[in-house]
């Protein structure tokens, strides 16, 4: 259970790495908005990959 809790917050700091990277690209007034259209566009693809790591890593370490 530790080893799932470990790899879920490294998927989550990568999300959050991604939507950095992305809205530095911005002018500091364009931030929030540019954050919320990276979460929209691109948050239940990162759950979706997390819930399948999540899974695989759950059936290889029983």
């Amino acid at each position: 259970m530790q080893e799932k809790r470990k790899i879920e917050n490294m998927l989550l700091r990568r999300q959050c790495e991604e939507i950095t990277n992305y809205v530095n690209g911005f002018p500091p007034e364009e931030k929030e908005q540019r954050t919320l259209e990276w979460i929209e566009k691109y948050a239940t693809v990162y759950r979706e990959n997390m819930e399948a790591i999540l899974v695989f890593v759950e059936r290889t370490l029983k």
